[in-house]
């Protein structure tokens, strides 16, 4: 994972995820968390610009937490991502924060590049692409829980990557 000077949607830079074999047998993401706090009660998108190399599903994924580790919203674009190489295309995940939300993980899973991310409100109109039915069961530690959304951020932290990644 770095950041690519050469291959961007916009601005100076893109992240990037590349395989060192030839094939890639797993999968690696880059990952941000913030807490939902401005985003409960209401439903959000979260957009990116991704473009393929030689991959296999590429695609962005977000998953919305409880205090005791429960899902309530998830989509990793399962059915909905892209194969292959491919150039710049925007995707998008729309999900429902629940007043019990606590936290947002989102994030691009796979080999290729992520520009341009943008996290915000839409209208209730908006289509939600929860791949759930229903929140799973508690699964979890609610002091991990707390742990993390201590050291999560309000808003995403250089969304065009124009910043150094941590």
């Amino acid at each position: 994972m770095a950041l690519d000077h050469e291959t961007v949607h916009g601005g100076k830079s893109s992240a990037t995820i590349r395989c060192r074999n030839k094939h890639c047998g797993e999968f690696g993401n880059i990952v941000q968390t913030v807490k939902s706090d401005e985003y409960q009660g209401r439903r959000i998108r979260l957009s990116a610009w991704v473009k393929g190399n030689q991959a296999g599903h590429v695609g962005l994924w977000m998953r919305v937490d409880g205090a005791h580790s429960e899902v309530l919203a998830f989509d990793n674009m399962q059915r909905r991502g892209k194969e292959g190489t491919f150039d710049w295309r925007l995707q998008e995940i729309v999900l429902d924060v629940e007043p019990s939300g606590v936290v947002i993980h989102f994030g691009i899973i796979l080999e290729g590049g992520i520009d341009d991310v943008t996290l915000a409100p839409v209208e209730g109109k908006v289509r939600t692409t929860n791949m759930m039915h229903e929140p799973s069961p508690p699964r979890g530690d609610p002091d991990a829980v707390r742990r993390m959304y201590n050291r999560a951020t309000l808003r995403p932290v250089t969304p065009d990557f124009e910043q150094p990644l941590e």
